[in-house]
């Protein structure tokens, strides 16, 4: 039977219509987009037997071609009589056959096993059995291929083994639906198939990971070996998985700090350090040190690859600090990385509250300032000053007060006196103490500080105040083209000018014996006050500058 059966294959053969003096006719597939034509005809044909998907000996006639990819389309259309499309390999064995349609009408086959460089025969006969049943065409192209790109097999793109946060990419050719990647692990045989949809050429691992794994049992892991092969969808059909490539996973679970925190400066209150991520798994251990010596471990939750400082006891500020990272994954406690440095700001500068400076207060009063994050203490100071003393100079002790927040309630202050008061934080229970911030004046009653414009007289020294109201003008007021104009009437007299912002800090100085005009265009937006003062008189005004 055998040979009766490769006899009629080659009578076949010998009687098909062909360009060539005898054989079947060679097809070469064009490209997927370039589809080309046959027209061939069932009359003169010979049979060679049923088809697979049919019952009926007919006439059919056959065309050889070489696979050029994992896929081929091939579309009969006739306008005479009800077409079989079938294909064998060149052992002559079917491996696909087509009969959808009943009657007249169009039969596709749609390919997607065929092994590239290998030889198959297309074969055309009547579904009816009717001999010599008449004329068609056949449309033909090759599916194509994708393959992953060069430089992602083995190693990834720079060079190293793969993790699960890193991406694969496939070769870009014409516009697809969508994209299959199959996976499957070389070590246990597990086998998944992730779809990306749309166009795209790039596959992220980690949401592989997310679809095929759980916590528990992850999908990838270190040390794993896998074959990667590439199906790209068209007219909503697979065109067939590519060549296969594998892909090393590194064998151990391993991170870095990322390059963009290494030697950074960072806000140890609201700051993070990153390292590079490993797996959804991962737990990630910090260890801080400062010159060389241990300061603590911090680890961080399931998953997470980044430490807020903020969680530290022992990050202070304005130091220099070294860290290195650990990470445990799939069951595994990697190595440590090697340390890098960072570094912490400034201490922020601490302030007290505007409304508290210039005004008059009492014991039991309450002055807070800014709060400043990490801080465990704040160490206040009261000193005792001359009154409008631009310097803030001490003329004696100070009281001291230490709060656990930003607030202090005033005890001790004397009558009739004039103080500056200021702050100052400690962190770590005193391992880190910052310096004062600003200072401002306060007073209590019949000190002078704190009285109104309209006031006449300072109790406590009994210089007269505003009687240079009639010998000095200030205006604009509101300054709001950055110039301040001072009018004196009196010339014979030297007077120094003082101008200090709402915090009590001195912003300007000068002496002047004449009018004048000051360029306060680099000066904030706000409230200042403006002092003019004789050997015997002091000259207030509040001027606004906008």
């Amino acid at each position: 039977m055998y040979i009766l059966f490769i006899s009629l294959f080659v009578s076949t053969i010998s009687n098909c219509q062909s360009d060539e003096a005898d054989g079947t006719v060679n097809v070469n597939l064009p490209a997927y987009g370039a589809s080309q034509n046959i027209n061939g005809t069932l009359i003169g044909a010979s049979s060679s037997g049923a088809p697979s998907c049919g019952l009926s000996a007919d006439d059919d006639v056959f065309y050889s071609f070489t696979a050029t990819t994992q896929g081929a389309q091939f579309v009969f259309n006739s306008p005479s009589f009800d077409g079989v499309i079938e294909v064998w390999d060149n052992a002559l064995v079917s491996i696909n056959c087509e009969d959808a349609i009943v009657g007249f009408g169009t039969e596709e086959l749609w390919l997607t096993n065929l092994i590239p460089g290998d030889l198959y025969h297309l074969r055309i006969h009547s579904a009816t059995g009717v001999s010599g049943a008449g004329d068609f065409t056949i449309d033909y192209q090759d599916l194509p291929e994708r393959v992953l790109q060069g430089v992602y097999r083995n190693t990834n793109l720079n060079g190293d083994y793969y993790r699960p946060y890193d991406y694969l990419r496939r070769t870009v050719g014409l516009e697809v639906e969508s994209t299959n990647w199959k996976f499957r692990n070389l070590f246990n045989n597990t086998t998944y198939v992730y779809e990306v949809v749309g166009n795209s050429f790039q596959t992220n691992l980690i949401n592989v990971e997310q679809e095929a794994g759980t916590i528990a049992n992850p999908f990838f892991c270190y040390g794993d070996s896998l074959e990667v092969s590439i199906e790209v969808v068209l007219e909503g059909s697979g065109c067939g998985f590519g060549a296969p490539y594998k892909i090393y996973f590194q064998e151990q679970p391993n991170t870095v700090l990322l390059t963009s925190f290494v030697g950074s400066f960072l806000n140890p209150s609201i700051d993070y350090l990153s390292s590079v991520n490993t797996h959804l798994d991962q737990v990630m251990e910090w260890e801080f040190s400062e010159f060389g010596n241990f300061l603590e471990m911090i680890a961080t939750p399931l998953g997470e690859n980044r430490v807020f400082l903020n969680t530290s006891t022992q990050l202070v500020y304005n130091r220099a600090y070294n860290v290195r990272i650990r990470v445990t994954s799939c069951g595994e406690v990697g190595p440590w990385s090697d340390y890098q440095q960072f570094f912490t700001t400034d201490i922020p500068y601490v302030q007290i509250n505007p409304i508290s400076c210039n005004s008059t207060i009492s014991n039991g009063s309450v002055i807070d300032c800014n709060t400043i994050p990490l801080a465990t203490s704040y160490i206040w100071q009261a000193a005792p000053i001359s009154l409008n003393d631009p310097s803030f100079t001490p003329i004696g002790p100070a009281i001291l007060f230490e709060t656990t927040n930003s607030a202090v309630i005033l005890s001790g202050l004397q009558p009739n006196t004039a103080y500056r008061i200021a702050v100052k934080t400690s962190f770590a229970n005193g391992a880190q103490v910052a310096e004062y911030g600003n200072f401002c004046q306060i007073g209590t009653a019949g000190s002078g500080v704190g009285m109104l414009l309209d006031d006449n007289l300072d109790e406590s020294t009994n210089i007269q105040l505003s009687t240079l109201n009639d010998k000095i003008t200030l205006y604009p007021n509101p300054v709001t083209k950055g110039t301040l104009f001072i009018n004196i009437l009196d010339k014979d007299t030297d007077y120094s000018l003082l101008i200090y912002n709402s915090y009590g800090e001195l912003n300007y100085k000068d002496v002047l014996r004449e009018s004048s005009s000051i360029d306060l265009s680099s000066f904030q937006k706000g409230t200042y006050i403006v002092k003019v003062v004789s050997e015997n008189s002091i000259f207030h005004e509040r001027i606004l500058i906008r």
